[in-house]
């Protein structure tokens, strides 16, 4: 991320991912002459995020999902509920819009905001992407009891989720100068019961945690606050 270009140039990280993570790092340090940084920070992630599909950048469709889905725990992690769940629903409806449910399907379509993948890295970027999103929605759901972004349906007109369950990033890094053939062999559509559950063990919260940390911002719930706040 630490590149000789300015902020904004195609060799670095669309804005919106950079600030949303400048604001996690800060988050996240215990060091006081660095957290007063956070509001400035927290402003500028979220002016960010607002308009980076509007951008030129070339990876700015899926910097602008992983930006989504920074904020969005991030305002969990705060206890805003109603801002997260706004930040995860942009984030759904960019997974949506940009085919990343259909990875690998024959009905995958090509979109032009979101460039062909290189290689299974990038691959695996989109793939991770994808289920990230999908499970941070059914989890939240699930854990503030209302409904998901996505609702999965069995009816033939209904949105079918075709995209192969993730792996590992090292995975995909391993295969990366791989034939077709092998990536193919690699990367299955359908998962069995066992891997699906060490899916979502391992990509989910606990409902467990979930609650914990809902009943900690139990008051805030009826709180609403304004978006541009200060941030203790």
């Amino acid at each position: 991320m630490f590149q000789p270009y300015p902020i904004g140039h195609e060799s670095r990280p669309a804005p919106a991912l950079i600030f949303a993570v400048y604001l996690w790092a800060i988050f996240l340090c215990p060091d006081v002459s660095i957290k007063v940084n956070e509001t400035a920070y927290f402003d500028r992630a979220v002016q960010e995020a607002a308009t980076a599909l509007l951008s030129k950048h070339p990876h700015k469709t899926i910097h602008s999902l992983q930006a989504e889905v920074l904020l969005a725990n991030y305002f969990f992690a705060r206890g805003r509920f109603v801002e997260g769940k706004h930040h995860l629903a942009f984030a759904v409806s960019t997974a949506l819009s940009a085919g990343l449910h259909r990875i690998r399907s024959a009905n995958w379509m090509i979109n032009p905001n979101l460039p062909t993948p290189r290689d299974s890295v990038e691959e695996g970027e989109l793939i991770l992407g994808w289920w990230t999103v999908f499970n941070l929605d059914k989890a939240w759901a699930a854990g503030l009891v209302c409904s998901p972004n996505f609702e999965h349906s069995d009816h033939p007109m209904a949105t079918q989720i075709d995209t192969p369950w993730p792996l590992e990033m090292e995975d995909y890094e391993q295969v990366c100068d791989a034939n077709t053939d092998g990536l193919s062999q690699l990367i299955h559509p359908r998962a069995t019961s066992h891997q699906m559950r060490g899916l979502l063990t391992r990509s989910m919260p606990s409902c467990r945690e979930l609650k914990h940390t809902i009943l900690a911002f139990q008051p805030e719930l009826s709180k609403p606050r304004p978006l541009s706040s200060g941030i203790e």
